[in-house]
Parts: structure tokens; C-alpha cells; sequence
């Protein structure tokens, strides 16, 4: 049983379910937003750990509102056709990333029909997850289709999104150091159950905040079904060799300018520190590439405390090399060495009482401001060479 300690985020839960799934290894995550307000697991929570045990067939312990311990033990990840429901405060688009690689690794093709929220505060939107992140995936070999049928808007949710996944057997590393020229901005003022007008004054708006840039800029309005009203504006930053992907998302109350405000005024912070990918592709990234053959490279405009706890929560499951140059809260490069075929041992003494504490330890350093460099790279160990299947690294798929 892999123990992790002091877990924060619904990412790091999220991707915690998705490694047992991967590396059929069972975890317990312990002191689960103990220093929240409202520490706990969240309904957005229960959601993942609902499909990841089904698609696992887990054993789950713990899965309930304000638990702050969860024990989560999978026999085998099974491909199939699967419906999933998330509560009105999870993220729709959260859910399909946690389970886009173990399903990918299960060995037969899947379809998923996920209901909740597509557009929520604080997660990715899935115009992000389509067009900024999907095409990363992909050059790395994943095979994966989606469709938005219907927006869902926080509070009540109500969005669909429909998947196919097909299966793999091994992902190719990617290099994205640098980002070349910006050569435009393009992107999407939604609106659902409001006046093609509110959409209108977003384009109007985001348009006069990016016009310094010098840039081409072009902005489509646009009307979508939803079971609320609702309002995003989403941006692309489109470089010479990658993309980057800047949202937001309006809630009740709030003016469609404050919205194109929000989503303008990241792009103009990210774009202007150099840096490949954003902060959320980079975050997205580390864990799908930790199962890549062979050394993958990136640059990205701010590494931030989600990218620190995923490189700490690959180090607890996989004998995987990774380095993050830079500072919290800076631009920053990353490397990743693809798993190898043996975890190796715990620094000291008892892997169960060691890993809970160098996972907390590594996180804490990452908010100190301190360059991450994992301890293990230091003793250096052969990689997967290219005639390596990564699926060797997995428990057998039903």
C-alpha cells in the first residue's frame, strides 16, 4: 500500500487514481485537505473515485463527503462503455483527464459518457482540454476522440461530453522547449441562455484588451445549449511552436466584462515570460509522460505547486526520472525520463512511513522557491531503450 500524505488538490487525487489504475499498485491518501477551511474530500471528488473504481473494479474505502482518508485498491482496469455523473461542483472535463490513460492502456477500445460540469471555476474548460491539450496527447501516441454536446455552467452543471478511447501499447516522449514567435490569438466569446449581445460585448472587449500585442486577433461569438445560462471567453496564444490556452468563466452575477477581463489578462501575463507551454499543459503533461519511451523535454511560463505535487506523486509509483528547473512561480524547464522497469528503493527505512514524508517534503520545497531536482536522478539508470513496450510495466487489462 503506497501512502500519501498532507494531499491538497482533487488533481492529486485524481491522479493518484489514475497511477493505482495504471500501475495496479493500491494507494491511501491520508490528511486530505487537513489545512482547508472545509478539509475532505468534495462531491467533485466522490465522482473520480466512483468511475475510477468501476472502471477498476477497486476496492474503496473512505469514499464519502469530508473524509480525509481514502484507500483505494484496484484488481484490473476493463475497458468497456461507460455513463458517468458529476456532481454540479466537479468538472466534467477533470474526470475524462483521470481516466484517459489508464483506459488507453486497458486493451481494448472504450467510449465514455460523462455528465457534469464542462465549464467549472478553477479546472479546465473543454474547449482547453480539445484544442490545447488533446494535440499534445495525441504526438505522444494517445488515441482519443471527444465531443461537447452540451456546455454545463457551475451552479448546476448539466454539460455532456462523449469519448472514445482507443488502445495503446507505448507513448512516444515530446520535446516542446521553445515557442517561437506569437504569431496571433484566436479564441471563443460563449454564451448559453443569455443574448448573442453578451457574447458580442466579451469579443468586443477581449479584443480591445489584446490589441497592444500587434498580433492577429480573432475572436468568434457564440451560442450554445446548456441546461443554464452561462459565459466563458476563451483564448489560444498560437506560437511558431506551440499553443498555449487562457479561460474564464462567468458566474451568476458577474459581468461578461469582468469575464474577457480575466481571460485577456492571463494571456497578457503568461505571454509575456518565455516559456513553451502553459501552466496547465505542463501540470497535464508530466504524468501521461512518465509512461513515455525515452526523454521528454519542456518549457513552460510558470511552474506552479500542482506541477510540484504531480512530479512528487509519479516518484511514490514509478521509477520515473524527473527534473523541474526553476522556481515556483516562474517560467521553468522540465524533463522526463520515461518509467523504468523497477521502482527503486525508499532513501531510508520504511516505504510506508518514508514516502508519505518525502512526498511532503519534496512539496514543501517547491513553495519554498527551491530548484527540484529529484534525489533519485542523481544516481543515474538506464531508461527504456525504443524497443521497450511500456505495457510491460502494467498489470494484465480484463
Amino acid at each position: 500500500m503506497i501512502d500519501i500524505e498532507a494531499v491538497e488538490s482533487g488533481q492529486t487525487v485524481r491522479s493518484a487514481l489514475s497511477l493505482a489504475l495504471l500501475t495496479g499498485r493500491p494507494v491511501r491518501l491520508r490528511h486530505i485537505r487537513a489545512r482547508r477551511q472545509t478539509p475532505g474530500l468534495r462531491l467533485g471528488d466522490l465522482g473520480a473515485i466512483e468511475a475510477a473504481a468501476r472502471i477498476g473494479q477497486a476496492e474503496v474505502i473512505g469514499a464519502m463527503a469530508g473524509s480525509q482518508t481514502l484507500s483505494f485498491a484496484p484488481r484490473r482496469c476493463v475497458a468497456g462503455d461507460y455513463s458517468f455523473s458529476v456532481p454540479a461542483q466537479g468538472s466534467a472535463v477533470s474526470l475524462l483527464l483521470s481516466l484517459l490513460l489508464p483506459l488507453s492502456f486497458a486493451g481494448s477500445p472504450s467510449r465514455l459518457r460523462l455528465a457534469g460540469a464542462t465549464h467549472a471555476p478553477h479546472s479546465p474548460c473543454y474547449q482547453y482540454f480539445a484544442e490545447a491539450l488533446l494535440p499534445l496527447l495525441e504526438d505522444a501516441g494517445l488515441r482519443v476522440s471527444a465531443q461537447l454536446l452540451r456546455a454545463g455552467f457551475s451552479p448546476r452543471g448539466g454539460g455532456m461530453i462523449v469519448a472514445g478511447i482507443r488502445p495503446v501499447t507505448r507513448l512516444a516522449a515530446l520535446k516542446v522547449r521553445t515557442r517561437g514567435a506569437l504569431l496571433g490569438v484566436r479564441g471563443y466569446a460563449v454564451v448559453a441562455g443569455l443574448d448573442r449581445s453578451v457574447a458580442e460585448r466579451q469579443r468586443a472587449r477581449a479584443l480591445r484588451r489584446l490589441e497592444p500585442l500587434g498580433v492577429p486577433l480573432s475572436i468568434e461569438p457564440c451560442l450554445v445549449p446548456a441546461v443554464c445560462p452561462g459565459a466563458f471567453v476563451v483564448l489560444f496564444a498560437e506560437f511558431e511552436h506551440s499553443q498555449q490556452c487562457y479561460w474564464a468563466s462567468g458566474t451568476l452575477g458577474r459581468n461578461g466584462d469582468a469575464v474577457a477581463d480575466e481571460a485577456a489578462e492571463q494571456l497578457l501575463t503568461h505571454v509575456a515570460v518565455d516559456g513553451a507551454l502553459d501552466p496547465w499543459q505542463a501540470s497535464q503533461l508530466v504524468l501521461p509522460l512518465a509512461f513515455a519511451q525515452g526523454r521528454s523535454s519542456f518549457s513552460t511560463c510558470r511552474i506552479t505547486p500542482t506541477l510540484c505535487d504531480e512530479v512528487a506523486l509519479l516518484r511514490e509509483f514509478l521509477a520515473v526520472d524527473v527534473v523541474v528547473r526553476g522556481r515556483v512561480g516562474e517560467a521553468g524547464q522540465v524533463h522526463v525520463q520515461g518509467a523504468r522497469r523497477e521502482r527503486p528503493p525508499p532513501l531510508t527505512g520504511n516505504r510506508g512511513k518514508t514516502a508519505p514524508a518525502t512526498h511532503a517534503a519534496r512539496r514543501s520545497a517547491a513553495e519554498a522557491g527551491a530548484a527540484i531536482v529529484a534525489p533519485e536522478t542523481i544516481a543515474a539508470s538506464a531508461a527504456l531503450s525504443s524497443s521497450d513496450d511500456v505495457s510491460a510495466l502494467l498489470p494484465a487489462a480484463g
